[in-house]
């Protein structure tokens, strides 16, 4: 909730509005170097699909991808209006999202995402009844495989 001239607002910022209004994006990568997709990983002779060393000690997995966005940009060139809620409205928030991955056979069937949400609005969100903030998220992982197999060397 969000206090504005005296009144708590419901806010919703949305990455992308699903099969009904895909064209409803409203976080969005900001420019590089620390925004936008980066790769690392903990081999030090990982490289990149162009060649570049990907190589970070920091790294946790074998392959990370590192993606850096928010929902603060209110351009109405690059926004489409909520077909229920009108313009943008931005909370504030940037998301660090994480993709863990490893390339043993026996951990090549998952990913772990990572999410780190940070309020780099000047609003305190808050939920009014318990004093914290309710972060709701759903991600669909549509996969599929042309066949069924147990091998991890057909994927």
């Amino acid at each position: 909730m969000i206090e504005e001239q005296g009144f708590f607002t419901t806010r919703v910022s949305v990455g992308t509005d699903g099969w009904q209004n895909p064209s409803i994006n409203e976080f969005h990568a900001g420019e590089a170097p620390n925004n936008g997709i980066s790769l690392r990983s903990n081999l030090p002779d990982a490289t990149d699909c162009f060649g570049n060393s990907i190589y970070d000690p920091n790294a946790q997995a074998n392959i990370e991808a590192v993606a850096v966005y928010s929902d603060t940009l209110v351009d109405p060139f690059w926004l489409n209006d909520d077909p229920i809620d009108g313009p943008h409205r931005p909370l504030g928030l940037e998301i660090t999202q994480i993709a863990r991955l490893w390339t043993a056979p026996e951990f090549a069937r998952f990913v772990i995402l990572d999410f780190e949400i940070e309020n780099i609005g000047e609003q305190l969100l808050e939920e009014r009844c318990s004093g914290s903030t309710w972060m709701p998220m759903s991600v669909s992982l549509d996969t599929t495989t042309s066949t069924l197999t147990t091998s991890a060397d057909h994927w």
